[in-house]
């Protein structure tokens, strides 16, 4: 059997992507929106999804760290596009020459006419594979930029803070003294930039912050990383004005396409 050079950058694509999940699993519409062809497609898909099962350690410590916030009130969301109006006051728009559009703006637009985060992150304008979660922070650039977004469908991908975590990154915000909505250049701890690290750093403790990356257990790197998500969730929707009210029903009737 002779493999084209083409078929193996699609599985390089494909192998990429997958790794990038978080517990998710691949969908077989996702790579054939990305162009994979390929008669043993559901052999594929089935392979890579026993491997994503067998290496979810991390989501799994994920959802133990949360099980006490998920007690609590989930997030309600518009159930058409959000539009915030206009941009954040500190968001910067930075098209390129060889596009003329941002390096978040094709994921965004994809996103918007209904493609799968897999399949934009499989097949970027860039030729190379990114990760889901770099699709997903597009989005969230796309929400800064002023432009309408489904939020339903983002937090079927990404999941927002329920009502305690928001209560949680409300303090830590007044604990850190860092204005997530101010200059991002200057709204960090001691007048400097804002930093993930610094703003968690109640959350995670100070032993967390002293240590180098490679230092950090994989269930430190599960949290850390977690939180990561809930504070692009809670500075992105502070930085454009949503205020948002909580229930305690799960969200039922609405599909990812």
């Amino acid at each position: 059997m002779i493999c084209s050079n083409s078929y193996f950058a699609s599985l390089l694509s494909v192998a990429y992507t997958a790794a990038s999940l978080k517990g998710s699993l691949l969908e077989k519409e996702a790579l054939l929106a990305a162009g994979v062809r390929s008669g043993g497609i559901d052999v594929l898909v089935n392979i890579i999804n026993e491997w994503i099962d067998e290496n979810k350690g991390d989501a799994l410590n994920e959802h133990e760290t949360n099980e006490e916030e998920d007690a609590s009130g989930k997030m309600i969301l518009p159930n058409e596009q959000f539009d915030p109006g206009k941009a954040w006051e500190f968001f910067v728009y930075r098209p390129q020459k060889k596009t003329g559009l941002a390096s978040w703006e094709s994921s965004y637009n994809r996103f918007t006419i209904g493609e799968h985060p897999q399949t934009i992150a499989m097949s970027p304008v860039s030729g190379r594979p990114i990760q889901v979660n770099t699709v997903i922070g597009h989005v969230f650039d796309g929400i800064l930029s002023g432009r309408k977004v489904d939020l339903r469908r983002l937090s079927l991908l990404s999941s927002p803070p329920t009502e305690k975590q928001w209560d949680k990154l409300s303090q830590m915000e007044a604990q850190t003294d860092i204005n997530v909505v101010g200059d991002p250049k200057t709204s960090g701890k001691d007048g400097d930039s804002v930093k993930m690290t610094d703003f968690l750093a109640p959350i995670m403790g100070e032993e967390f912050v002293s240590k180098e990356f490679n230092d950090r257990t994989p269930e430190e790197k599960a949290k850390f990383g977690n939180w990561c998500e809930l504070f692009k969730w809670y500075s992105s929707l502070r930085r454009i004005g949503f205020t948002p009210s909580f229930q305690t029903e799960d969200l039922e009737g609405y599909e990812l396409v």
